[in-house]
């Protein structure tokens, strides 16, 4: 139980763990650029803490596998103890709106940089 043997669930094991290292990773060295950076301005400050949003949910989001059976579109899952509240839906929806959002504003800010070094 729990190696790695090829079947669906060690696959699935397998894919999460990885995106859980990963996302931890992240986050390390996210606090380690944010210590040696030197005072951000307004726009810098927005836009490091939208990244830092993403890393968070992102992570939340990969300590809870997706449980297909369950609710295939999601990706947090029931279990007895923190089901109520991590593995509900509204929260679940909640973070995943939340990244998207600062996604799609860093996506816009780099765009509008990129417009303003142009427009001079």
């Amino acid at each position: 139980p729990g190696a790695f043997d090829g079947s669906d669930e060690s696959v699935v094991l397998l894919w999460w763990a990885a995106l859980l290292v990963n996302s931890l990773l992240q986050l390390k060295w996210f606090f380690t650029v944010k210590e040696n950076l030197p005072t951000l301005n307004g726009a810098q400050r927005k836009r490091f803490l939208c990244a830092a949003a993403y890393l968070i949910g992102s992570t939340v989001r990969a300590l809870y596998p997706v449980n297909w059976e369950v609710r295939p579109h999601a990706c947090m899952f029931n279990t007895s103890y923190i089901g109520s509240v991590l593995g509900g839906e509204l929260v679940d929806r909640v973070l995943a709106t939340g990244m998207e959002l600062a996604i799609a504003h860093l996506v816009v800010s780099a765009i509008a940089d990129v417009s303003e070094l142009h427009a001079r």
